[in-house]
């Protein structure tokens, strides 16, 4: 009896799996597999998708009950039957307390299965993730959201605990499925044919939203407006799923990157070594090619995306609300547009990091401060970032050793992690003789990380700028402070 451990990873087919086994419990049961726990399916959103059937394990992980794993484990073996296990949250488990998984699984007869996709459509897949369920309001992928969905790093960390033998690595690409089909391709790691007895899933399980309706949906997320209120959110998101495969897009391996071509290509070289390495341990490939599909590259038939105009979220907008109001869809639109809520947030001007980029730098934060408030325990230098530990609720330092060569005119690029919803803000030094609340700019943090770009104009120079980080007691992370001009 073996444990067939289905780790994901996160946007690799997972849902799909997930209803495929849903679907055929009955007929794995009699081959010898046991899927414990299916999830609905039939969940009132309109797709089959789900969180597996083992998601409720990293709970237990991350308090550090694996007694309680343990018994569970125990319980699912009692049938004498091999059990599948498959949630994406188990990835997250073996990245972050892999001694707690293998304390659990060394003593059971187990394979790991993993999907991996190349970074520059994982990301991107991700990006779209994060918008609809994790309520991301900027227009890029922080730091810790690309370190949590490093496989490389977590696939080699798995070999302090289990043999290589024991861990199937798969690739996310429609060439590389055994027999070109993510079913058959996930039965043959089990042991297991696809034939006509099995039932297929519907053709799309999980989409992504498209670049109109992603757009749409960070939208709402900037404006709140299903914020802590998970069934509104899973309605809205429903809807706009279904606006997205209506207009022939969400289908699995359709190109919606969002990301430029350029960019694509950076993110597939940063990660080329560490793919061929994988390649070559985990699946032993010596030439190291772990993806097989073609570079993105600039042709006629590649469109960039374009920003969602008014007519569009209009059009979005109808979609939403014609079930509800049928034949009050026009004068319930004009009653929202009337509000002003679509056109302000869509008409927002606001510097971009490609604007901020055009400028020269004139300084960048690479020394301690030494004039700060009572309120901050520390400041010290971390590899690429600073840590800031806040004892009161008035932390403030001066940023040391500021460039004052600029006319007067600044741009202010921050990237920061705040331990919870606060404000930040920047007082500055140009013509008046010390920091004052008319020579502020400040911004509204989520608890998370945050970028912030902004401008300072001022007719004279300036001297000197004071950052408060936050207004609430906690650990901040300074990722970034950088100023141009």
């Amino acid at each position: 009896m073996k444990i067939y451990i289905h780790a994901g990873m996160g946007k690799t087919g997972s849902s799909a799996i997930q209803a495929f086994l849903t679907l055929n419990y009955e007929m794995l049961k009699k081959k010898g597999y046991l899927f414990p726990n299916p999830p609905n399916l039939h969940n009132g959103l309109g797709f089959q998708t789900s969180g597996g059937n083992a998601h409720f394990l990293y709970e237990l992980f991350k308090k550090n009950k694996t007694q309680n794993i343990k018994e569970i484990i125990k319980s699912f073996m009692s049938y004498n039957i091999n059990v599948i296990l498959s949630s994406e949250m188990l990835f997250h488990v073996l990245r972050i307390y892999p001694e707690r998984f293998f304390d659990v699984f060394n003593k059971y007869d187990y394979k790991i299965i993993i999907y991996v996709r190349r970074q520059d459509n994982l990301l991107s897949s991700c990006y779209n993730q994060f918008v609809k369920y994790e309520d991301m309001k900027s227009d890029f992928i922080p730091p810790h959201g690309e370190q949590a969905h490093d496989f490389c790093m977590t696939l080699k960390q798995i070999l302090d605990y289990s043999e290589i033998k024991k861990i199937i690595v798969r690739p996310y690409e429609k060439k590389q499925f055994y027999l070109g089909n993510i079913f058959a391709d996930f039965l043959n790691c089990i042991g297991l044919e696809l034939h006509n007895e099995f039932v297929l899933p519907e053709k799309i399980v999980n989409p992504s939203l498209d670049s109109n309706t992603l757009e749409f949906r960070r939208i709402l997320n900037i404006l709140e407006v299903d914020k802590d209120n998970l069934d509104a959110k899973y309605i809205i998101n429903n809807k706009l799923a279904k606006y997205t495969v209506e207009n022939n897009m969400g289908r699995p391996f359709q190109d919606n990157n969002i990301f430029s071509i350029k960019e694509r290509l950076e993110i597939i070289n940063k990660y080329a070594k560490e793919n061929e390495d994988i390649a070559r341990v985990f699946l032993n490939r010596e030439d190291g090619k772990l993806f097989c599909d073609p570079l993105p590259k600039e042709d006629k038939t590649h469109k960039t995306h374009e920003k969602l105009t008014f007519e569009k979220a209009v059009d979005i907008c109808k979609y939403i609300l014609k079930k509800k109001y049928q034949d009050n869809i026009e004068s319930t639109l004009i009653e929202i547009v009337a509000k002003g809520t679509l056109e302000k947030v869509l008409s927002h001007s606001s510097l971009e990091e490609s604007d901020f980029e055009k400028f020269p730098v004139i300084y960048k934060m690479n020394k301690n401060p030494t004039n700060m408030s009572k309120d901050i325990g520390k400041i010290k230098q971390k590899g690429d970032f600073w840590l800031i530990e806040a004892d009161g609720t008035d932390p403030y330092f001066t940023l040391p050793a500021f460039n004052k060569s600029n006319n007067g005119r600044i741009i202010v690029k921050i990237g920061i992690n705040a331990p919870t919803k606060t404000v930040l803000q920047l007082f500055y030094i140009s013509n008046n003789t010390g920091f004052h609340k008319d020579y502020c700019v400040s911004r509204n943090l989520i608890k998370g990380y945050n970028q912030l770009i902004f401008e300072i104009k001022e007719k004279a120079p300036i001297k000197s700028l004071r950052l408060d980080p936050g207004s609430t007691e906690g650990i901040y992370i300074l990722n970034e402070f950088e100023v141009r001009g």
